[in-house]
């Protein structure tokens, strides 16, 4: 039974005044304060900034609920899916549970003195207030606004981030309902293929059960039941002691694969729980037979040798994709039909893989129901991300507890294929002056103690990588070049012109970062900052509102990641030599640039793909209105960078790269992403001349590059390659040369095959 109908009552810390208002559960307090008309819009302009008086108050969220009738032998349990984040709750009065942690569910059994109508409260505390009561030696160090998130378990960027405001609530934030609990029931129930044969696969079925009111455990039975289309299986067993395995062998099985290399076979199935021969309890779910690998070297030598391949079924697949980070700034805004928006945004960009980045929380298994329909394979850190945390023993207790609730709740999800252990901790831990000299970040006993131990005793059947990058012992993070030696990396260097050295040849033979900045379409501007700052971008750049969605978590005009506005402006400048000072169309001049920029990034890890195996750019879509690297803004609306990813990651390309030592002659490469050798013929000319430069065949095999003759290529000028391949024509672009371009001829050439770019001012 979910439970509905929640008030919320506070002190208006603007007023003193109590006040209680209708909550919505799923809910976040703040949004209920806006629905409310207690508060204006937290995303318009700069209010987040003047959220600071709620981050010191209590809330108290309250309903009733009627008494729920059970068996005698069963028990009725509060199960709490999230609560942000500090927590008592009460039944009639009764205290019967506390929370301390965002990212896992609570359950707490019921009294069983329960009224006809019952009172139940939860009080939620300030987590500022409850930081503040742990002490804080220079060895525990986060980024400059995230001090209070080390010793509190809950989304790290709600604490302001440079993609998130900064905006501490509370909230209800998962569904609350009543569930009953039988004697006799299935525990955890882990089912994996541990390996695939030419024509079977052999999976394993670990199963605990309860009987709490049996005292001889004889007349005990199960059996597991799978179909999917077909394929099915049946295998029928004893069950002498309340834990067990099953080994099995499925012939001619139909294997999950990742989207692009083959289809996403789900299997229905059921246990059945059997006691004396009738069925007491039955466990469904679906699960695919697959196995993901992660082939990899800790280092790369000094000729940059080295692995960090994926491989599904046995198969090397090259990974392209995005980011993923919370789908709304507000945790409990968060809705089934955006979620299901938001993955058919990556699959119609021709995307794979989706990495659900460590300063968010741990989506729910909806998501990862879609997933798993979908075909991505789910990269997933852990909820830590540039942030020295403690490493003291009663920390490390609620780390192991969150660990084995998220681990147990996601295992069975054939679209999760890594677990990583955070985000940047390892290469933070190399920036802190504090840290460095005197802390390897293999003493980091999250990473490297807690959350391998939860992992061998829980999932035996995913790998996982330490940190995101991860710095192993062999490097030495005094004087060892990270850039140079990790096999992963997070490609953000000096963020400057996008061909820059730093971005034309990294040493990574996998990026799970990369971003570029982009303005949003203007019509998305005009919903969060002030209209009269869309006159002059020079303007802009200084006013509050600009500067808190750029993204400045606490309106520091002087802050730390104050930049992002003026960096925007240097890198339409460097490509375009000058910057337009009207904001609509800087609107189309940073979209321009940033389209060239992901393009580049996706495009240049592909083409030498004989040495690279993937790339996770960030990101497809923000969690609020702001500027950003994302290529869909809050609002759903597209970035031309979307349609050249879109473009570009489609399983075959023909692309150029940079130039050869002369500077004139660039390698041209076919790729092949998919399953099957796909051949054609292409050609290449000059987009504004029409001049053709090249004309030839390619004969490409799966999963693999073909290189093609070379092409010389006159600077400044936008070459066009069109293919054909089995009835159907493509086409990608080169820009040759150095910057600055000419704008007007990029727009005339490039709106051929992007319309939109039709719509862009003239600059």
């Amino acid at each position: 039974m979910i439970l509905g109908n929640w008030k919320l009552t506070l002190q208006n810390p603007l007023n003193k005044e109590i006040i209680t208002i209708p909550a919505q559960v799923p809910g976040n307090a703040i949004a209920d304060l806006y629905r409310n008309g207690i508060i204006e819009d937290p995303f318009f302009a700069d209010n987040s900034v003047r959220m600071r008086p709620f981050e010191f108050i209590d809330w108290e969220y309250s309903t009733q609920f009627r008494k729920v009738e059970k068996e005698a032998d069963e028990k009725l349990y509060l199960n709490f899916e999230g609560i942000d984040t500090i927590a008592d709750v009460f039944v009639n009065g009764e205290k019967i549970g506390s929370a301390n942690n965002m990212f896992i569910a609570h359950k707490f059994e019921l009294p069983e003195n329960l009224q006809e109508v019952n009172e139940l409260k939860v009080k939620i505390y300030s987590p500022i207030t409850e930081a503040r009561k742990y002490s804080y030696p220079p060895a525990n160090f986060a980024m400059p606004y995230n001090f209070e998130s080390l010793h509190i378990r809950r989304a790290a960027h709600t604490y302001g981030w440079d993609i998130f405001p900064r905006l501490i609530g509370a909230g209800l934030w998962r569904k609350v309902e009543i569930v009953k609990e039988k004697p006799i029931r299935w525990g955890d129930v882990y089912l994996f293929t541990s390996s695939l044969m030419e024509n079977s696969a052999r999976i394993i079925l670990d199963w605990n059960f309860y009987a709490d009111n049996v005292v001889v455990l004889d007349g005990f039975e199960a059996e597991l039941r799978m179909k999917c289309k077909n394929s099915s299986f049946t295998h029928h067993f004893p069950m002498r002691f309340i834990k067990g395995v099953c080994n099995m062998i499925i012939e001619n099985p139909l294997l999950w694969h990742v989207i692009g290399t083959g289809e996403q076979n789900l299997y229905d199935v059921e246990l059945d729980l059997i006691y004396n021969g009738e069925v007491v309890d039955c466990k469904k779910w679906r699960s695919g037979i697959r196995t993901v690998e992660l082939r990899r070297t800790d280092v790369l030598d000094r000729d940059r040798n080295g692995q960090f391949h994926f491989y599904v079924n046995n198969r090397e697949v090259f990974l392209k994709g995005s980011n993923w980070v919370p789908t709304e700034a507000l945790h409990g805004e968060e809705t089934s039909e955006k979620f299901r928006a938001i993955l058919e945004l990556f699959k119609e960009s021709n995307s794979n893989v989706i990495r659900c980045w460590g300063g968010g929380v741990y989506e729910d298994n909806e998501f990862f129901d879609l997933c798993d329909e979908m075909g991505f394979l789910i990269w997933q850190d852990f909820m830590f991300a540039c942030a020295f945390n403690p490493q003291d023993d009663e920390f490390l207790s609620r780390v192991k507890i969150e660990a084995e609730a998220v681990v147990k709740k996601l295992r069975h999800h054939p679209s999760l294929g890594l677990w990583c252990g955070d985000n940047e901790v390892d290469v933070f831990i190399s920036w802190s002056h504090t840290l460095r000299k005197r802390f390897s970040p293999e003493k980091n006993r999250i990473t490297r103690e807690v959350l391998p131990e939860v992992l061998r005793l829980y999932d035996t059947a995913r790998d996982y990588l330490p940190s995101s990058p991860y710095f192993p012992p062999s490097l030495n993070v005094l004087y060892d070049d990270i850039g140079d030696k990790a096999p992963e990396n997070h490609l953000w260097g000096p963020r400057d012109y996008y061909k820059s050295r730093y971005y034309i040849d990294p040493a990574a033979l996998f990026a799970s970062e990369i971003g570029y900045h982009g303005m949003p379409n203007f019509e998305s501007l005009e919903k969060f900052v002030d209209k009269s700052t869309l006159k002059s971008k020079s303007a802009a750049n200084n006013d509050l509102g600009w500067i808190c969605h750029a993204s400045q978590p606490c309106g520091d005009v002087k802050g730390p990641w104050a930049f992002r506005n003026e960096l925007m402006d240097k890198q339409v400048k460097n490509v375009f030599g000058y910057m337009p000072d009207d904001v609509e169309t800087f609107v189309g001049a940073s979209q321009i640039v940033q389209a060239e920029a992901k393009k580049f990034f996706i495009e240049n890890f592909r083409l030498t793909r004989d040495r690279r195996s993937g790339l996770i750019w960030w990101n497809m879509i923000d969690g609020w209105p702001q500027f950003s690297d994302s290529v869909v803004d809050y609002y759903f609306s597209k970035k031309l960078a979307f349609d050249y990813i879109k473009n570009i990651q489609q399983p075959l390309i023909i692309g150029i790269r940079e130039p050869e030592i002369d500077g004139i002659s660039h390698t041209v490469v076919a790729v092949n992403d998919s399953s099957v050798a796909l051949s054609g013929d292409y050609t290449i000319y000059n987009g504004d001349t029409k001049e053709e430069v090249a004309r030839g065949e390619f004969a490409v095999g799966e999963n693999t590059l073909q290189k093609l003759p070379q092409v010389k290529l006159r600077n400044g000028e936008i070459y066009i390659i069109k293919w054909n391949c089995n009835g159907e024509t493509y086409f990608n672009h080169y820009q040759a040369g150095i910057p600055p371009f000419d704008s007007e001829k990029y727009v005339r050439v490039m709106s051929e095959f992007y319309p939109k770019l039709k719509k862009f001012k003239k600059f």
